[in-house]
């Protein structure tokens, strides 16, 4: 590391944090440049290209960073702009509180906050619509006075947090509240199969006929060609993943976490196709 950033990262020390990792401007021909984070972040995180750097926006602010550094219990307080939140309330018709998880009812918290801008940024069709806004300056959220709407981007949202960290469960995810289904990450569906035991990360990784190859031998299986192609920033996820341990022996621990990143990659894309449905059926864009 070049040097510290304590103003920023010493508030994901301590606690059970989250936080936004995004680009202020890009160079690529879409936008997908943001993502969760729970740990100290990079600004390579998303993206490595010229002008593509990255910002890491805390959910949490602690009193006291220096004392978060230390593993001490600080008082915390949500990075949430009070005239925003109050925009909000006013849309919503809703409270604001900010020490607990709100009902959506009759009121709603830091974390469906968050959740409801992961909703918003992960829309493929908020994508496009404001594709040129995105490629100059940090992303623009906009505020919906539809509260069916909202609790159900929330939903969306902690799903996504959830995945993205590989938390199982995020606090707030609804996998049993969507559909009663399960939490993908429990039960990822891909396995490491093929001949032989060694699980080396030769000059692969290699796609072919729904299998990612790590060597001649050994392949993770089943992996959907669009999960394969699923991309976030500058990075193709499945490939980079194993790209980064070239040349080594892959744990039973990383192994099991591969199969989680497959998992989560597939419930990002069906949850992404669900949110534009969610919004078209609420009126489409602009939400008011």
């Amino acid at each position: 590391m070049c040097r510290p950033r304590t103003e920023v990262m010493g508030h994901m020390l301590g606690g059970d944090n989250l936080g936004l990792h995004v680009c202020r401007q890009i160079v690529s021909d879409r936008w997908q440049h943001i993502l969760a984070t729970n740990a100290l972040t990079d600004d390579c995180y998303v993206s490595n290209k010229s002008r593509e750097r990255g910002y890491t926006m805390p959910l949490f602010l602690l009193s006291d960073s220096a004392q978060a550094a230390l593993g001490r219990i600080a008082a915390i307080r949500p990075n949430l702009a009070p005239k925003f939140t109050k925009a909000l309330e006013s849309k919503l018709r809703l409270t604001f509180t900010e020490h607990s998880p709100g009902d959506l009812k009759r009121t709603f918290g830091p974390r469906d906050v968050l959740a409801y801008v992961y909703a918003i940024l992960h829309s493929p069709s908020y994508r496009g619509r404001y594709l040129e806004f995105l490629r100059r300056d940090f992303p623009r959220i906009p505020l919906t006075s539809n509260a069916e709407l909202f609790a159900t981007l929330v939903g969306f949202g902690a799903d996504l947090l959830a995945l993205h960290v590989l938390d199982e469960p995020y606090p707030e995810a609804s996998w049993n509240r969507s559909q009663n289904r399960k939490n993908p990450l429990a039960e990822p569906g891909v396995t490491l199969e093929g001949s032989g035991i060694t699980q080396v990360v030769e000059r692969y990784p290699a796609y072919l006929a729904d299998r990612v190859y790590i060597n001649p031998q050994r392949y993770f299986s089943p992996v959907a060609e669009a999960v394969w192609e699923f991309e976030v920033g500058a990075y193709q996820v499945c490939e980079k993943w194993l790209k980064d341990r070239r040349g080594r022996q892959l744990t039973n621990e990383e192994v099991a976490t591969y199969c989680k990143i497959v998992a989560a990659v597939r419930e990002t894309i069906r949850i992404m196709k669900r949110i534009d449905q969610a919004i078209e059926a609420a009126g489409g864009w602009p939400i008011s």
